[in-house]
């Protein structure tokens, strides 16, 4: 993801980071408590960031689904193929 500065004032600047695109994940209801596990192993696997929400509630792993933010849709392909919870 880059970074921009925009200018404010003299002396100010303004830091904009470009956002990646956000994916909805529809997760089996069995092992619940592995899915951030496999997450974070896929990614380091294919060394790419994924962003989980801010709120606790859109977090919690009993839920079926998942909002993540990733930088293209490669990384989504990716996690399709090697995640054995998603749907």
């Amino acid at each position: 993801m880059s970074v921009c500065k925009l200018p404010l004032a003299p002396g100010q600047c303004l830091l904009l980071k470009e956002m990646g695109k956000k994916y909805l994940l529809y997760y089996a209801i069995a092992h619940a408590n592995f899915r951030y596990a496999e997450l974070q192993s896929i990614s380091e696997l294919f060394n790419f960031t994924v962003t989980l929400p801010e709120e606790k509630e859109e977090r919690d792993p009993n839920r079926p689904f998942l909002i993540v933010e990733l930088e293209d849709e490669s990384n989504a392909r990716s996690l399709a193929k090697r995640c054995i919870l998603v749907k």
